[in-house]
């Protein structure tokens, strides 16, 4: 997922006229930042008018709504995050294991530089009770789901992992270990001071795509 690194606080230091684009874009920022600290549900219009050193009446002649804006964001992340796993992947066309061990890495590494965005759709699985939110979060892991099947789909075919393997199934596995992981990563867990333990979990979590040895 991609960091937005803006301050709201920094917005109101310099303001100054936008031309559409930029204002959408900086809107866009600035709430992004607001629904990771805050959630969805006590996050305003007003708040992020104010951070973003504009009126109401500014921020709805871009988004029609709190949740309108809220499902650009997600939209937004996750838009940015499959290119770049796609770009990942042509990094490798022919490797699909290093593929998904390149997207591993940029995970781990992820929660300082993209915590934003996991804090934000984290944040909304736990809040919100909203069908068109839910619709926007679901299409979201679902690409996710599609992408890692579709990199593993290449794997069986080119002989490097195993076919009687599901893939879509195991996609969902890597996605469902990835968000225990980064959910329980700041509980300070024993094993995770180990500063092997990642590449240890990555190499048994992908482990179940290989043959046996000899095979």
């Amino acid at each position: 997922m991609v960091e937005t690194s803006a301050d709201p606080k920094e917005e109101t230091q310099s303001p100054k006229r936008l031309n559409a684009a930029d204002r959408r874009r900086q809107l866009l920022r600035v709430a992004k930042k607001l629904f990771a600290q805050n959630g969805y549900k006590l996050t305003t219009t007003a708040n992020i008018a104010k951070a973003a050193n504009v009126t109401e009446p500014i921020l709805y002649r871009h988004f029609r709504s709190k949740k309108n804006l809220f499902l650009e964001v997600i939209n937004e992340i996750r838009r940015e995050t499959l290119d770049q796993w796609r770009r990942m992947a042509e990094v490798h066309p022919g490797d699909p294991l290093e593929t998904l061990r390149m997207i591993a890495k940029s995970f781990q590494t992820a929660k300082q530089t993209h915590g934003l965005e996991y804090r934000v759709t984290h944040r909304a699985l736990a809040e919100v009770n909203d069908r068109e939110i839910a619709q926007m979060l679901r299409a979201f892991y679902c690409d996710e789901a599609d992408f890692f099947a579709q990199v593993i789909q290449r794997g069986q075919e080119a002989g490097r992992f195993r076919t009687d393997v599901d893939a879509q199934m195991a996609a969902w596995s890597f996605i469902r270990q990835a968000m225990a992981y980064s959910l329980t990563e700041p509980l300070e867990i024993p094993l995770y001071q180990d500063p092997d333990h990642y590449r240890r979990l990555v190499e048994l979590t992908f482990s179940i795509l290989l043959p046996p040895s000899g095979q």
